[in-house]
């Protein structure tokens, strides 16, 4: 059997450094932290990951969203296969409003304690946080055509 020697890895006191090439950075810094994060004066290896759920469809989810309400709550909102899903404690529910999504690739916003969805051909879409996900009552714009969304200066 082999002899095996541990080696302390330092915490890079000089943090990542992109900018110099890879011969003229110091021994102080690095150039990348692949699964590792500094802390104090050592090194520490992530974790790794755990499957939180996957909706029972079996297919492949194409937009997940966060939305953490006023009251610290978090709420994880998934869509996949023509349904919209809360996704907690390793289970689906299947929050679909009355208008059933036919893209699955959602932009998100949280705005107002709320989560608004649009992807360019469905109606955009609300979730407050409980019950299903709504229609948005826009006026002045064809929501079907709004791809993007965003909350800029307490405006959607």
């Amino acid at each position: 059997m082999g002899q095996t020697q541990g080696y302390t890895l330092p915490a890079f006191p000089g943090g990542i450094n992109q900018v110099d090439a890879i011969d003229a950075i110091p021994e102080t810094d690095c150039v990348e932290m692949l699964n590792l994060y500094p802390d104090g004066t050592r090194l520490v290896v992530r974790g790794g990951i755990t499957e939180f759920s996957e909706p029972s469809t079996g297919n492949p989810v194409k937009t997940l969203a966060n939305l953490v309400l006023a009251t610290g709550v978090e709420k994880l909102v998934s869509c996949v296969n023509s349904k919209f899903y809360l996704e907690a404690s390793g289970s689906s529910t299947d929050i679909t409003g009355a208008t059933a999504p036919t893209l699955f690739e959602w932009q998100t916003a949280t705005f107002n304690n709320r989560l608004f969805l649009v992807n360019g051909t469905d109606t955009a879409q609300v979730y407050t946080g409980t019950g299903n996900v709504a229609d948005c009552a826009f006026t002045g714009v064809t929501q079907s055509t709004l791809i993007n969304v965003a909350s800029h200066r307490n405006r959607l």
